[in-house]
């Protein structure tokens, strides 16, 4: 069998073009909603990776200034001063500090400049200045020499020009990011404003389909049978579909042609043909039924007629 559509059910149509608009609603408002969501969450973590990261740096920096103001009083601090271990116990808590710090950063950073820029930091820490730490420690009262001043403003020269590098890079990797989420907004923007050009294409389709194959047809079935009230009834509907504007069409064509002949059995019986037949269509064709009932009383009375002029005319030759 020929599948087509014009010969589906009109409300298989409607039931399938309802269908069809609320899936493509309902994917467009998933990918909308999803999108949004996911570019939220996105940035949200892309803001606090960065903002863990620069917060973290700071306490390094912070924790670091301070250890070298620790060193410059233990410098001169006797190790017999009851002072001495406060000053030291500080300084190895700002250590530990520092260390679990850059461990915080090494899990935040993605990106490999940032994490070799860190790379160099730790190890500027754990190696130049853990040695610095160890000399200032061996003093014990003395002052700091000049050779060691020397030493600890270049390492914290270099440690200066590591943290603004690493702002530099955090910050530029940050802007990255959010060019990043904002590109894949963009797609969930253009997607779902295709999605919506297409649903509304359809939606358009469907009502111009709406109107070509129910609204039009049932309108001209309106002005045929406005004709057929008149007393035309030499027209034919056209039947384009299987479904139940063709059905109803079809029948209207039926109910033509039964008038039609209902007519030229009446035209025949104006003109004296009473040989013509009505053959009813069933137990319910009234008219049918009565015009035949009609053609049969007047052939009857004809017949008597015909019976009564021949007895007379037998009793006039008789006389």
């Amino acid at each position: 069998m020929k599948f087509v559509i014009s010969n589906w059910k009109i409300k298989t149509k409607l039931r399938i073009a309802f269908i069809t608009c609320t899936v493509l609603l309902s994917y467009m408002i998933f990918v909308a909603f999803t999108g949004f969501i996911w570019g939220d969450e996105r940035l949200i973590t892309l803001y606090n990776e960065n903002y863990i990261a620069l917060e973290n740096f700071d306490e390094i920096n912070l924790n670091y200034q301070e250890q070298r103001v620790l060193l410059q009083k233990i410098a001169i601090t006797d190790s017999e001063d009851e002072n001495y271990k406060v000053l030291t116990d500080t300084l190895n808590k700002n250590n530990e500090k520092v260390v679990s710090l850059f461990d915080s950063i090494k899990t935040s950073s993605k990106d490999s400049n940032t994490i070799e820029v860190l790379g160099k930091i730790e190890s500027l820490y754990t190696s130049d200045f853990s040695k610095l730490k160890q000399e200032v420690l061996s003093l014990s009262g003395k002052a700091i020499s000049s050779e060691l001043s020397e030493n600890d403003e270049k390492i914290n020269t270099e440690f200066t020009a590591l943290f603004n590098e690493f702002n530099t890079l955090n910050k530029n990797q940050a802007l990255l990011n959010l060019k990043t989420s904002h590109g894949f907004l963009i797609k969930v923007y253009i997607g779902g404003s295709i999605i919506s050009l297409c649903a509304i294409i359809l939606v358009v389709s469907i009502i111009k389909y709406t109107n070509r194959r129910i609204s039009q047809p049932l309108s001209q079935i309106a002005e045929y049978a406005n004709q057929i009230s008149l007393g035309h009834t030499c027209l034919t509907i056209p039947v384009e579909s299987g479904d139940e504007i063709g059905i109803l069409s079809q029948a209207f064509n039926e109910i033509i042609d039964g008038i039609q002949k209902q007519s030229d059995v009446l035209s025949s019986i104006s003109n004296g043909d009473l040989t013509t037949t009505c053959i009813k269509r069933s137990e319910l064709d009234t008219i049918n039924i009565s015009i035949q009932n009609t053609l049969s009383s007047l052939n009857r009375m004809f017949r008597d007629i015909n019976a009564s002029a021949t007895q007379v005319n037998i009793g006039s030759d008789q006389i």
